[in-house]
């Protein structure tokens, strides 16, 4: 009969039987689970920091958001009333411009004496000692608060209404306020065609400025 070989350690090990488990006795202690991160939430101490460190979050965006719209309306509303200072500051220019020339004209159409003539005269001239001083500062004010191309066109348009009004005033003397000749009186209607241009290129200037305010900040 053949012999039986020994067992080696490595077939012990597989056929060795379980090590039986020693029985738990009612008296032992219940064995410690680690605890997580997400069971250490769930204690209201902590639950509370994070409630508060979310709102506080929250809160610092909200400020964030809110000081931004504060300053956006802020800038808005400065834009805004720089704009119609512009505006206003045109339009009176243009129109006592406009009004200076209109009296001239009227002079000539009654038949003024040279004294009432030439104090009308006298204002036409301060006024526009004042335009020539102030056009400048009022042409880059407007470049800076319309800088709409449609307006700064109608702009061009009122300035050059303004000087061929300029040039047809400046004929009237030619004549002498009483003269009754053809001339005269075709002078007197070339200027008056001409204030009506101005007029009318200034109203439109102003109304377009006042679209473009309205349409600031939206």
């Amino acid at each position: 009969m053949p012999a039986l070989r020994p067992m080696t350690d490595k077939r012990r090990k597989e056929t060795a039987p379980p090590t039986a488990q020693k029985p738990k006795r009612a008296s032992d202690p219940p064995t410690k689970q680690k605890s997580s991160i997400l069971d250490k939430l769930d204690r209201p101490f902590v639950r509370g920091v994070v409630v508060a460190a979310l709102v506080a979050v929250l809160s610092y965006v909200g400020w964030n958001v809110r000081q931004h719209l504060l300053e956006r309306q802020a800038q808005t509303k400065e834009r805004v009333a720089r704009a119609e200072t512009t505006q206003r500051e045109a339009a009176n220019a243009v129109g006592r411009l406009i009004t200076a020339s209109a009296a001239i004209v009227a002079a000539h159409e009654k038949g003024f004496d040279k004294k009432q003539l030439n104090g009308t005269i006298d204002e036409y001239n301060q006024l526009q000692d004042e335009w020539d001083k102030g056009v400048a500062v009022l042409e880059a004010d407007l470049q800076r608060d319309f800088p709409a191309q449609h307006i700064q066109a109608k702009w061009d348009q009122v300035l050059d209404h303004l000087g061929t009004l300029d040039d047809r005033v400046a004929k009237l003397d030619q004549f002498l306020t009483t003269d009754e000749s053809v001339g005269h009186k075709q002078q007197i209607t070339l200027c008056r065609e001409t204030i009506a241009d101005a007029e009318a290129g200034l109203t439109e200037l102003t109304a377009l400025m006042s679209t473009y305010i309205a349409s600031i900040g939206t």
